[in-house]
């Protein structure tokens, strides 16, 4: 009795900080809901490419330092910021805030993006997404840019409270292409967040004289809007068009003046000549919000592309999970984004997460040995530009062709990212086989999971990889010194 009393006290009296954390953290802590999932394979590959990354979060858990950077780059499965989303609140939650990162004006390049942002302008912008590289504009960090020559051009950049953890930022940063003919931009504060929506605002018809062999998917994608705006800017029923008629293709936002700057407090001007890696700002106190108006410095800017922005947190601790999404990107879109890899080399990041792939499995004149050039063209580029970051491939999901056919393809791309992480020690995290391998998108669909398209997901089913993501890295985190001699 007495012994068992003196174990027992042991146990009591001991710290919980003893037994060794990777002891609760080998198996999966997610729940295991969907039985085509295959959770036993939730795992990453060649996890000791992250080292690096995994010990400075190590560090960042024993507060040696205070912040880490990630990456995600991708495609129209990232851009929603549904599964990025998800995996920043994961990581927020168990690493701390350390801030909210890039983002950009989605809704003004009038496309969809993430929930939590707060953009207006009181200005049309001509937009570019790297899958267009014919069109004349430089693409950089967002893989999409903007573009104005008004004058009187206002840009509001601020994080909903509601939606975005956390609301405020005290650190911007805007990237620019940094030509001379590039607006500076002055940055301003202002007491009502709305005060922008109220201005009085005139909008005029740009026309397109409809060709033989134009439809409206090719037209909305060269005039930057989408085909729902086209059929509602001209009243059109139905997809049908006709060569020789005239179709409104914009709908562009004329300032009736500019706005008071009396009501304003100015913080400072951004210089935009020779800053490529971006112009930065730091505010005195946090703010949610805050105004970029396009300054004329002289006779020789004529307008100012914007292709992306930085909000930070300077003196909090924890995860900045950056995004950069691009619906329909490739491997090769990125390696044409002039300024991309240069401008991702200023974020530093510790971590760059990679899921592009799917949309070579999509394209008709897909060929193995050229999709194998551009994945080894980037994996080159952003080794180079990102020299203390580790990096995890993730392969694309399985998907369907016609909604219905099985994709060979989704296999090839998943075969040859495995090779590049091979010869370039990078991680690999299979979702493709994750998910449940070839015809596994028709289950994920059944489940409520898979859009009808058989190539997307629902929000629930990008929350539900976020997870299994997360999960893995935590295994491989917790668990990756389990075999060392201590």
């Amino acid at each position: 009795m007495t012994y068992l009393l003196q174990t027992l006290t042991f146990l009591i009296l001991i710290p919980l900080t003893a037994f060794p954390v990777e002891d609760s953290i080998k198996e999966s802590i997610i729940q295991h809901k969907y039985e085509f999932i295959e959770y036993d394979s939730n795992d990453l590959y060649k996890p000791g490419a992250l080292k690096v990354f995994f010990d400075k979060l190590d560090s960042l858990e024993n507060g040696s330092i205070r912040k880490l950077s990630i990456l995600h780059i991708g495609d129209s499965h990232i851009q929603a910021d549904f599964f990025t989303g998800q995996i920043r609140k994961a990581f927020w939650k168990k690493f701390g805030n350390g801030g909210r990162g890039l983002v950009f004006p989605y809704k003004i390049a009038r496309t969809n993006g993430p929930s939590g942002l707060d953009m207006f302008s009181n200005a049309t912008w001509e937009v570019k997404r790297n899958v267009f590289p014919e069109i004349s504009m430089r693409t950089g960090i967002s893989g999409i840019g903007i573009r104005t020559g008004s004058r009187h051009a206002i840009l509001k950049t601020g994080l909903k409270p509601e939606d975005s953890i956390p609301c405020y930022f005290d650190r911007i940063t805007v990237f620019t292409p940094g030509s001379n003919d590039q607006y500076d931009l002055m940055v301003t504060t202002h007491p009502e967040r709305d005060v922008l929506e109220r201005t009085f605002i005139q909008y005029s018809d740009e026309y397109y004289t409809i060709r033989n062999g134009d439809y409206l998917g090719k037209i909305a994608a060269n005039s930057g809007a989408s085909v729902a705006k086209l059929k509602e800017w001209n009243n059109l029923k139905s997809d049908r068009i006709i060569a020789g008629d005239k179709l409104i293709v914009k709908r562009v936002k004329h300032p009736a003046e500019s706005l008071n700057l009396s009501s304003f407090t100015i913080r400072d001007t951004l210089i935009t000549a020779g800053n490529t890696a971006g112009c930065t700002f730091r505010f005195l106190s946090p703010v949610e919000f805050c105004f970029l108006h396009a300054v004329a410095g002289s006779e020789t800017q004529r307008s100012i592309t914007i292709q992306g922005i930085l909000l930070e947190s300077v003196d909090s601790t924890g995860i900045i999970y950056s995004m950069s999404g691009v619906n329909g990107a490739k491997f090769r879109h990125y390696n044409l984004s002039e300024d991309f890899f240069s401008q991702t080399g200023s974020l530093d990041p510790d971590l760059v997460i990679v899921s592009l792939g799917t949309n070579e499995t999509r394209d008709a004149s897909f060929a193995g040995e050229s999709a194998d050039d551009e994945i080894s063209r980037f994996i080159g580029s952003l080794k180079a530009s990102c020299i203390h970051a580790a990096i995890l491939f993730t392969t694309p999901p399985d998907n369907l062709v016609k909604r219905k056919y099985h994709n060979k393809k989704c296999r090839e791309i998943r075969h040859l990212i495995y090779r590049a992480a091979d010869a370039d020690t990078c991680a690999v995290w299979d979702l493709y086989s994750i998910m449940g391998g070839e015809g596994s998108m028709s289950q994920w669909k059944k489940a409520g999971l898979g859009r009808p398209d058989g190539i997307h997901f629902t929000r629930e089913g990008y929350e539900v990889q976020a997870d299994l993501l997360f999960d893995a890295l935590l295994k491989s985190y917790y668990n990756r010194n389990e075999h060392e001699p201590e």
